[in-house]
């Protein structure tokens, strides 16, 4: 088994890839489901910008990245500034929603159009 990617080396791998932050934790079984423990970190050091925690069945992972999601994005607009321009226009509780437009937001960035509008 490998040891865990150390949050020193989730830096310079953001870093490498242009990242401004990078998400950095652990998943663990707590009975008969898993808890992730995740921090928002700045690529260049420093404490986390946001840190939550959610627990989930295994089975179920994308309501576990659902909650975990939601959770940074309200630790980071606490601050009063949403972490992206356009993210500041999202006005929905809707954890398929706000996924489907992350996705689209993504495929805009890197300028593939056709697929962002879908």
């Amino acid at each position: 088994q490998e040891a865990p990617l150390s949050l020193e080396a989730a830096r310079e791998i953001g870093l490498g890839l242009g990242a401004k932050s990078v998400v950095h934790g652990s998943l663990i079984p707590v009975g008969s489901q898993v808890r992730a423990d995740v921090g928002l970190y700045a690529v260049g050091g420093g404490d986390a910008l946001a840190r939550v925690s959610a627990t989930a069945s295994p089975d179920d992972i994308g309501a576990l990245t659902d909650s975990l999601t939601s959770a940074l994005l309200r630790q980071i607009w606490r601050g009063g500034r949403a972490p992206s321009p356009v993210l500041g226009d999202v006005a929905t509780s809707s954890n398929e929603a706000l996924r489907a437009f992350l996705r689209g937001e993504s495929y805009f960035e890197r300028w593939i159009p056709d697929t962002a509008e879908m």
